[in-house]
C-alpha cells in the first residue's frame, strides 16, 4: 500500500478487516460432524441384515453425503477468502487548466 501511495498524493486511505475466526470454525466443526456420522452409519450397513434397513441406512448415508459435500465446499470458498486481500485503488488525473484557465486562473 505504501509503494502505491508513493506514486502520487494520497489523500486518504481506508484499511478494514473481517475476523472471520468464527466463520471458519462452524463449516469445519459441520464438516468433521458429518465425516464421523458417515463413518457410524458405515458400519451399521456393515451389521445390517434386513433389506428394509439396508435402504434406509443407504439413505441417510446419502443424506449426510451430501451435507458433507455442502460443508466441504463452503469451507473450501471460506478458505480461499482467507488466503486472499483485496487491494482497491482509485486514481485521479489532476486539472490541468490550459492556456486559458491559467488567465482565469490569474483574474480569479
Amino acid at each position: 500500500m505504501d509503494a502505491v501511495a508513493a506514486l502520487g498524493d494520497e489523500e486518504r486511505r481506508s484499511v478494514s478487516a473481517i475476523e472471520v475466526r468464527e466463520q471458519h470454525t462452524d463449516p469445519e466443526a459441520r464438516l468433521r460432524n458429518g465425516i464421523a456420522l458417515r463413518e457410524h452409519f458405515q458400519q451399521f450397513l456393515k451389521r445390517a441384515t434386513d433389506v428394509e434397513d439396508v435402504l434406509a441406512i443407504e439413505k441417510e448415508l446419502n443424506r449426510i453425503r451430501s451435507e458433507i459435500e455442502t460443508a466441504q465446499t463452503g469451507f473450501d470458498r471460506l478458505m480461499s477468502e482467507i488466503e486472499l486481500s483485496t487491494l482497491s485503488v482509485t486514481l485521479e488525473r489532476k486539472q490541468i487548466p490550459g492556456p486559458l484557465g491559467y488567465v482565469g486562473y490569474g483574474l480569479w
